[in-house]
């Protein structure tokens, strides 16, 4: 396990320290507890792990916090139901110089060679090929297969897979339960969501927002999950993970209501001067909530 040994050391440091904050990634308490356990995890060996737990609950950013502070290099494949084993392995493609066919290394035999870490995200969605496939690498053996080429990849010692997936049934559609068998090939870890006052803190610290403002926004979330709740309407209240660089900036907001047939998202920008405001003033929750249509335009959605 050469270098992973004493850098794993270095983690167990970090993750004990009262606080920890890089410009990305907060370590809450219940952050510093999934920490210690996949640590203790990695420590015993290079055995899968697979990271279970509700959507933006944190899993995939754990193991990039992980790859980061360990030297490795972090390799996310994410899976659908549509997943097909070439975009594992690899195919035959062209050569643009020599028109001859070649054979293309798929990512995960890539990583594999080169001892990366490797996040099969939404592992339960992947088609049963790819799950059959992956059988050999998850055994004792440690061995991948290329069905194309009929060779045998040996992966590098540091090389790791860690998969997270939602739990199967519920209110997560067309995942599906994964055999016994399958799942016994892993160390299974549970990520719960993060209690309402670390997820305050986390927007804090990563969108430099006010506590009011933050505090209106969780007030928005939970609402919405009790509707959710107690509605047939199809929505999905989805939380994105704080944990992962917002696209927008670190002022963008990251929580997002969607719905699934009408095209709401929360706005991170107020609403246009004059629009939406009372006696000539409006409220942080009405300028940090309104929803953009599917067609255009912005229209405040209420809460109550």
């Amino acid at each position: 396990m050469g270098k992973g040994v004493g850098l794993l050391d270095l983690c167990w440091a970090s993750c004990n320290q009262q606080r920890c904050c890089s410009q990305d990634f907060v370590i809450t308490n219940s952050v510093r507890r999934n920490l210690q356990n996949i640590v203790r995890m990695l420590s015993g060996g290079r055995f899968p792990i697979l990271l279970e737990g509700p959507t933006s609950s944190g899993k995939t950013s754990l193991v990039r916090f992980l790859a980061r502070l360990t030297g490795h290099e972090f390799v996310r494949i994410n899976n659908h139901e549509h997943t097909d084993l070439q975009e594992y392995v690899g195919q035959y493609v062209c050569d643009p110089i020599t028109g001859q066919l070649v054979f293309q290394e798929g990512v995960l035999v890539r990583a594999a060679r080169a001892g990366h870490w490797v996040v099969l995200d939404e592992l339960n969605l992947a088609p049963s090929e790819v799950l059959e496939a992956l059988n050999r690498l998850l055994d004792d053996n440690r061995e991948l297969y290329i069905p194309d080429t009929g060779a045998t990849v040996k992966p590098h010692p540091e090389f790791m897979v860690f998969a997270t997936q939602n739990p199967a049934g519920g209110l997560y559609g067309g995942r599906k339960l994964l055999s016994r068998a399958f799942r016994n090939r892993f160390t299974e870890v549970f990520i719960s969501e993060l209690p309402m006052d670390e997820l305050a803190a986390v927007i804090h610290h990563r969108c430099k927002m006010p506590p009011s403002y933050v505090r209106a926004m969780l007030a928005v979330y939970q609402d919405l999950q009790s509707h959710r709740c107690h509605s047939c309407f199809p929505w999905e209240t989805k939380l994105y993970d704080s944990q992962r660089p917002s696209p927008l900036g670190s002022s963008a907001i990251i929580l997002l209501p969607r719905a699934r047939h009408g095209g709401l998202r929360a706005s991170s920008r107020a609403p246009p001067e004059g629009r939406g405001s009372r006696s000539g003033a409006s409220s942080s929750a009405e300028k940090l909530f309104w929803c953009q249509g599917s067609a255009g335009g912005l229209h405040k959605r209420s809460s109550g």
